[in-house]
């Protein structure tokens, strides 16, 4: 068990840099969002894994903007195996920014996202990227037809948008 926890430490130490990482992209995609460097259309974002991660961050903060500044910048957003809670409050709070449609892809099956997950969330009541997300302007979705395992998500991409019509 000794064993067991520290192997569990440094797998936390190296996923806080990815998670670092994805916040730093997530606060960039807010800025150029909101600057208007995507154009003055609404945006569609697809992310998978940390990327998923990272445009959750991106809609925090754009939810966060006094105002409702940010609402209106984002059309569709699709999350693929995200790393992500699955508080329904939060997801509330980033789809008033999301003018269309909040996908969320996962697949019960995967289990090193769900350890990954837990293993760094360890107060969390779930990742969204392993289940459902209890929120009503969630669309969810079951990606087992698609997902052998969690690594096979950019594989299974294609097939998934087009299973959730996001193509």
């Amino acid at each position: 068990p000794v064993l067991g926890f520290g192997r569990a430490l440094s797998l936390r130490g190296t996923l806080g840099g990815c998670y670092a990482a994805a916040k730093a992209a997530g606060s960039g995609l807010a800025r150029a969002l909101r600057d208007g460097a995507t154009g003055s259309r609404p945006t569609c974002l697809v992310g998978i894994s940390l990327g998923a991660r990272a445009i959750w961050h991106a809609l925090e903060l754009l939810a966060a903007l006094p105002d409702g500044e940010g609402h209106g910048l984002v059309q569709d957003v699709l999350f693929l195996a995200a790393p992500v809670t699955c508080n329904p409050a939060r997801w509330e709070e980033v789809s008033a920014v999301v003018s269309g449609r909040l996908v969320n892809a996962y697949a019960p099956e995967d289990t090193q996202l769900a350890s990954l997950y837990r293993n760094d969330h360890l107060l969390s009541t779930g990742c969204c990227g392993v289940g459902p997300v209890a929120c009503a302007s969630v669309e969810n979705y079951d990606t087992s037809a698609h997902v052998v395992c969690g690594a096979a998500y950019h594989f299974a991409a294609a097939s998934v948008l087009e299973a959730v019509d996001f193509v």
